[in-house]
């Protein structure tokens, strides 16, 4: 009976031990699984963020750096992040999204033309008259061929002087000034309970100087805004920026309209 006893009370002591090791064990490795789920959709996203950046500066290389067109390539490289059971991949292809949806991108993305700059490009302007063929597809209607435009050249570039200028404390050439590089932002929507307020939290104490301040009024303006949030609980999700950079030859010249010029 002794030996008996021992044993039960081993046993006891064994099932009081793994039930300590399980309270210890269980929070780090729910918030484990919660961060797989959260990272795969942060990187789904980053992934389709990253193709945009790359067809909308596609898009303005062929536009003479055309933001309404860079825009609307925005709706259409974007709207794969939201799909849903009530749109299938047909209508998003056919730009068939409803105002409100598409209100919702333009929201969560933002898009800013880092170079060629308003400096560049009045370092570098020349008035010419533009063929038809250096005129891509704006949706301006007022872009007509045989015009005279103020543009950044961009044909024979390999014989124009790449003497540089002193442009915002950078030496820059004629044929620096005809790279054209973005930044698209998209507002990511946190997803995992728990771990949302923690990162977002934690965001919130890293630094403007790290990230910058556009970082922060980006944002705010998703949260504030809606973003990709849903119609049943607004003003309650969580967003953590997501950035892509892409950087192409322009294929046609920078016209000034374009850059506020």
């Amino acid at each position: 009976m002794k030996a008996l006893r021992g044993v039960l009370q081993s046993s006891r002591e064994q099932r009081g031990v793994t039930m300590v090791e399980t309270l210890f064990v269980l929070p780090v490795l729910l918030v484990f699984i919660l961060g797989i789920v959260e990272f795969s959709y942060a990187y789904r996203a980053k992934s389709v963020l990253n193709h945009a950046a790359e067809m909308v500066a596609r898009t303005g290389s062929l536009t003479n750096a055309c933001k309404p067109a860079m825009d609307r390539q925005i709706i259409i490289s974007m709207a794969p992040l939201f799909m849903d059971a009530n749109r299938s991949a047909w209508e998003i292809g056919l730009n068939s999204l409803s105002s409100h949806m598409l209100d919702r991108i333009d929201i969560a993305t933002q898009l800013d033309i880092v170079s060629p700059t308003p400096d560049m490009f009045n370092a570098f302007k020349q008035d010419l008259m533009l063929g038809a063929g250096q005129i891509g597809d704006c949706g301006d209607k007022s872009l007509r061929p045989m015009k005279l435009n103020l543009v950044i050249p961009n044909d024979n570039l390999r014989f124009r002087s790449s003497a540089p200028k002193m442009i915002d404390g950078r030496r820059v050439s004629i044929q620096d000034a005809n790279l054209l590089k973005i930044r698209l932002r998209y507002c990511h929507e946190l997803v995992t309970p728990v771990l949302d307020h923690a990162i977002d939290m934690a965001q919130r104490l890293i630094p403007d100087s790290i990230f910058g301040a556009e970082r922060r009024v980006f944002l705010t303006a998703c949260a504030n805004g809606g973003g990709t949030m849903s119609d049943l609980v607004p003003f309650k999700r969580r967003f953590v920026a997501l950035t892509a950079d892409a950087i192409v030859h322009m294929q046609t010249p920078v016209m000034g309209r374009f850059l506020g010029q």
